[in-house]
């Protein structure tokens, strides 16, 4: 059994709407969920937010560890329009470190636009918080 972390910071956070298709995989594998925040840029695209891991901001969302990391890891790829196999993907999945609002910091996995900032021509949430 593999064990692995991803932060998620929009539609994968408990109670978004991806988090609740996959509800029921999600809760049976989860290990355990923390708040946290890492440096970068939030942008509105619209149904779902975007990160590029640059900029003085924050992005705030949790650290999700989850058994069976591999079955998940997939799952979460398959939505987040990332393959390995593709020169292409909507995001790219990063290792990013995480400040934990508990204290410490955890390193996991997180997805970053691969969209340049002409191409996405969105607005920037500067609070870098995805309201549910």
């Amino acid at each position: 059994m593999t064990i692995g972390k991803v932060f998620v910071y929009g539609t994968l956070k408990l109670g978004g709407k991806f988090a609740k298709i996959y509800e029921n995989t999600f809760d049976r594998h989860r290990v355990s969920c923390k708040d946290g925040r890492i440096k970068g840029t939030m942008f509105d695209l619209g149904p779902f937010p975007a990160i590029r891991l640059e900029g003085d901001g924050h992005v705030y969302g949790e650290v999700h560890t989850f058994k069976n990391f591999d079955e998940i890891i997939r799952i979460i790829d398959r939505i987040e329009g990332y393959s390995q196999e593709h020169d292409t993907n909507l995001y790219e999945r990063k290792p990013v470190k995480v400040e934990l609002q508990s204290g410490g910091e955890e390193e996991a996995y997180t997805y970053v636009s691969s969209l340049t900032l002409d191409e996405m021509a969105v607005r920037v949430i500067k609070c870098g918080v995805w309201k549910i």
